[in-house]
């Protein structure tokens, strides 16, 4: 029979699968024959009949020349035009024919001997042949390579799948195929595709390869493509030239993001809580870059201020993230305190519940030291109560006043115009009462007035248009009480009068809504009549004129900075001072080792350089005499 098989490719392998059919059923029937037999000779070492007969075709293919190899060289074709793809023309009796001699093979020792090395072989070289293929695409459509790719890839594995149940029926070599897949096109490409594609391609593609770098552990590459996206995304926004929503648009960012990281690249054997992970470190870094750290804290600063509960709880990440949070408390606390006075002006005698919340989110963040002074703002509001109620039954005076008295180290700093404004005798009188109260109500404290920050009610009367009362600020209201008694005033008496410098914003504010007739550098006339929709008339405030809540908002915003650098200076200073007291003398490198870490706000080797040597001149610390690089702690 084996000298009768052609020498066609085909035909070989059909006739040879007909031959091995036709041997294992005459090895069968002698084999049931002789079955005790069988099974005596076995209990005595020696091989079984089927053995034997699988022996005699090995003995009889090795015999023909060329035939093992012509066999073999057929079931390599085929396996290859599977591998390849191109399997459209073969029809199912040839892949039977094939898989009959693989089990032929199997049997007679000849598949991991002469055939599967070959087969894998091949399989390397072509999967090696696609790689360098796919390596050198250079289009610039990142979204299309990544998807050839991707098809690669996959129609690779599922032609193996395919050509292990076809031809070779023996998972492990479709194993070993896979594993030069992996090798070849998986580890090499994969995640470099994932990293410059990462932001253009969908889900559902981004998750196959996510699932082929799975296949290589390679995991960590793929998180890294994840935290290189968020990074630059989150550039981009803050490297944008509009500073609107660059806050919210971080927030949707982060949400878009996460979903997208939990969706596309965990599997269900994964912990998920690495995609947070990953993009609080990538927005660490891109928030806390040293050209744009402090301008992200004033700007979350200031979105703290303005947004509602909900979305401060999704800020909370971003804040966590800074690294400036002396900057955000600063920015904010100037914030908090016009919001404060705004309340507390509207009527309020009690902090916003709002304000309470955000406190106690900060509080839970960064501890009760850094939350004391905004404690104290609200502590202030709430004590000035009682210091109203308590001078209102000594204040019989038909003239209301209602103070508003603020711890100074609380609130921020703002310049006081106490001893240059020329209050009216009325407002001195009132000035003077409350000063004499409030010295026996809290003795051993001092008032500094700050009528910048003052807000009046005048009521006027008109013959034709009745009563109103006048909304206005300290410099309004000075200038109104003092024309009312002249009508009409030289601007060069009128600014030695009331002592306002600039006084020509405030005259215009009053000219704009009608309570002055004229005004210039020889007189200052005030109105006969006036008129308004309203009784109640709130001045506006001119820009110019430098008064009201404006003196505690953002406008000088170089101003929180240089505070900021001060209070900072002052702690590397302690922190030097606290370790070189402990430590008596230290190494440069170790010394500054050590400042960080007891840093709670980001500092260069540059500013601590500078404040050691402010403090060797003032001879807390000196050089060691025989190193220089280390120093000495003086007592």
């Amino acid at each position: 029979k084996v000298r009768e098989i052609s020498a066609d490719q085909i035909g070989l392998l059909q006739k040879m699968a007909l031959a091995w059919e036709t041997q294992s059923k005459e090895t069968m029937s002698v084999r049931n024959i002789c079955l005790y037999l069988d099974r005596s000779i076995l209990h005595q070492g020696c091989p079984s009949l089927k053995e034997v007969g699988c022996l005699a075709l090995r003995r009889a293919l090795q015999s023909e020349p060329g035939l093992e190899t012509a066999i073999i060289t057929s079931l390599r074709q085929i396996c290859g035009r599977v591998l390849r793809g191109e399997q459209e023309d073969i029809d199912d009796s040839i892949y039977q024919a094939a898989s009959k001699c693989c089990l032929m093979l199997e049997d007679l020792g000849l598949y991991q001997e002469a055939f599967e090395p070959w087969i894998i072989s091949e399989a390397t070289d072509l999967y090696a042949a696609d790689g360098r293929r796919l390596q050198c695409l250079n289009s610039d459509d990142l979204k299309s390579d990544a998807l050839q790719y991707t098809h690669t890839v996959v129609s690779a594995l599922k032609r193996v799948d395919t050509a292990v149940q076809l031809v070779f029926k023996k998972q492990s070599t479709g194993n070993k195929l896979a594993a030069a897949i992996e090798h070849q096109l998986i580890a090499s490409h994969a995640s470099l595709v994932l990293l410059n594609a990462l932001s253009v391609l969908e889900n559902e593609t981004i998750k196959t390869l996510y699932g082929l770098i799975k296949r290589v552990k390679q995991e960590a590459k793929a998180r890294l493509a994840a935290k290189q996206l968020a990074y630059t995304q989150a550039c981009n926004i803050l490297s944008s030239t509009s500073e609107e929503d660059k806050v919210q648009q971080l927030l949707n960012l982060r949400e878009n993001l996460n979903t997208l990281f939990l969706e596309a690249m965990t599997s269900e054997d994964d912990d998920d809580t690495w995609a947070a992970a990953v993009l609080k470190d990538a927005l660490e870094e891109a928030l806390n870059e040293e050209a744009r750290s402090t301008h992200v804290a004033e700007m979350l600063a200031t979105f703290f201020a303005k947004t509602d509960q909900a979305q401060l709880e999704a800020a909370m990440p971003l804040f966590q993230c800074c690294r400036c949070k002396d900057v955000f408390e600063a920015f904010y606390r100037r914030e908090l305190a016009v919001r404060l006075l705004e309340a507390q002006r509207a009527g309020s005698v009690t902090v916003p519940e709002r304000e309470r919340w955000v406190i106690a989110r900060l509080q839970n963040e960064c501890g009760a030291s850094y939350i004391s002074k905004l404690e104290g703002m609200c502590k202030d509001l709430e004590l000035n109560a009682d210091v109203i109620s308590e001078y209102a039954k000594e204040d019989d005076d038909s003239i209301e006043l209602l103070p508003l008295v603020l711890t100074n180290g609380y609130w921020p700093s703002c310049q006081s115009n106490e001893t240059v404004l020329k209050l009216p005798s009325v407002m001195k009188k009132k000035k003077k009462h409350f000063t004499d109260f409030y010295s026996n109500f809290y003795r051993g404290r001092v008032l500094e007035w700050h009528h910048d920050l003052d807000r009046c009610q005048i009521h006027v009367a008109y013959q034709k248009s009745g009563k109103f009362t006048l909304d206005t600020s300290i410099l309004q209201a000075i200038v109104l009480i003092t024309l009312s008694g002249h009508r009409s005033m030289s601007m060069s008496k009128l600014c030695k009068t009331t002592g306002i410098v600039k006084i020509e914003p405030v005259l215009t504010s009053l000219q704009a809504i009608g309570l002055l007739r004229h005004f210039d550098t020889d007189s200052v006339t005030l109105a006969a009549t006036f008129t308004s929709c309203t009784r109640h008339v709130r001045l506006p405030l001119s820009e110019e004129s430098g008064t009201g809540l404006s003196n505690l908002g953002l406008v000088d915003r170089a101003k929180v900075i240089t505070a900021v650098t001060r209070d900072r200076q002052y702690a590397i200073d302690a922190a030097i001072v606290r370790i070189m007291k402990t430590r008596k003398t230290l190494s440069h490198n170790l010394l500054q080792a050590d400042i960080l870490t007891a840093l709670k706000h980001p500092a260069s080797s540059t500013d601590i350089k500078s404040r050691i040597e402010s403090l060797i001149q003032r001879e807390y610390l000196e050089r060691d005499t025989h190193e220089p690089s280390c120093y000495n702690y003086l007592a």
